[in-house]
């Protein structure tokens, strides 16, 4: 109905009437608007400009509190009394607030070396973010619950571990890891937690348990024989790079049986360490599972380790392989395997096929010149 009014109105008015309607009410709105508009935009910026100010006031007031505190000779009583009149002094109540302080605190414990961490820890307590913590664990959504697991791992909360350790069984892939990683971090028994664990540990996972486990300087279990052998080939994989980073030497019959485990992985990840940490009783065993191993990339592995510990009888061993064996990248292992252990051996080689000849001359220039096309 107001459509069709405005356009009655357009329609049968005169010019001289459409002129005062822009010059007296259409314009002058529109100028007001305007004016409106800007000043409510200068307010903003000057309201924005003022809490950025208040904020970076009250981090700077938190950096000199908490260096204070940290460097400090009070005992737990005259620090929560600290504490208490600082919080009158600030708008602590406001979100934005208590996330300055937080954040100041999480980096005095991860950057600052030599301090002592169970003031850090108190300090953190009597701003009530341990209760905060508490509640995100609370929440619904895993990445809160997550973020809980962070706070109490980065404060070295030990004794909150039991909040913790329902979540490394649940459904949810990324809280379950979260949750042992968190768990691993706190318990001083890192290798029980482990031992018992049923679930596939990610890649990512694995590098920082390899980490966590070797920077807290833990000793690893006696018995590694539980672990090699665990029917969790996550667990067994992590042993087998935790023998690596700790320098710790594999027996024959723990090699010959992790070279005949079904898991190709585990197979592989044996290889590596036998490679790694230069195991020369390995030869032998190598050199019997090359034919049996089904695997073409961990042939190539253990070829590789084998440039490594491989001796004369490694050598005579292979060279059987040379010419019967048809994959062009096991052809060249085999041949840059015998080269590494005798040099002098290809200079009078000689096969009864003119190709398997000119094969084997192109694969020795590759492997003196790795950078011939």
């Amino acid at each position: 109905m107001n459509i069709f009014l405005l356009l009655h109105i357009f329609v049968f008015i005169t010019p001289e009437e459409l002129y005062n309607l822009f010059k007296y009410f259409l314009i002058p709105t529109l100028l007001v608007l305007i004016l409106f508009f800007i000043v409510a935009i200068i307010f903003n910026r000057l309201a924005y400009e003022s809490r950025i100010q208040k904020k970076e006031s009250i981090a700077s007031k938190i950096d000199f509190f908490l260096t204070d505190l940290i460097f400090s000779d009070l005992n737990s009583i005259q620090i929560k009394e600290k504490i208490e009149i600082l919080k009158t002094g600030i708008p602590f109540q406001k979100k934005w607030c208590k996330n300055i302080i937080l954040k100041k605190i999480m980096n005095c414990k991860q950057n600052l070396i030599g301090v002592d961490a169970k003031k850090i820890l108190l300090i953190y307590k009597y701003f009530d973010f341990h209760i905060l913590a508490k509640k995100l664990i609370n929440k619904k959504r895993w990445y809160y619950k997550s973020l809980g697991f962070y706070h109490y791992q980065l404060m070295d909360y030990k004794i909150k571990t039991g909040h913790i350790k329902k979540y490394i069984d649940v459904k949810n892939v990324y809280l379950k890891s979260n949750a042992l990683i968190a768990l691993i971090v706190l318990s001083d028994k890192r290798f029980e937690i482990l031992e018992d664990y049923k679930f596939k540990i990610s890649i990512p996972n694995e590098l920082k348990i390899l980490d966590i486990i070797y920077n807290k300087e833990s000793q690893l279990p006696s018995e590694t024989d539980k672990w090699l052998f665990n029917k969790n080939k996550s667990i067994a994989i992590l042993m087998i790079k935790l023998m690596v980073r700790f320098r710790v030497t594999m027996t024959k019959k723990q090699i010959s049986k992790l070279l005949n485990n079904q898991d190709k992985f585990i197979r592989r990840e044996a290889i590596l360490a036998i490679k790694d940490l230069i195991l020369l009783d390995a030869n032998a065993p190598l050199m019997n599972h090359y034919s049996k191993e089904p695997s073409r990339k961990n042939k190539i592995s253990l070829l590789k380790t084998l440039h490594v510990i491989g001796d004369s009888q490694t050598k005579e061993y292979f060279i059987n392989f040379i010419e019967k064996e048809k994959n062009l990248d096991l052809k060249f292992e085999i041949v840059k395997l015998i080269n590494t252990i005798d040099n002098q051996y290809f200079s009078s080689f000689s096969y009864k096929s003119k190709k398997e000849n000119k094969l084997v001359t192109r694969i020795l220039n590759h492997v003196n010149n790795p950078y011939l096309n």
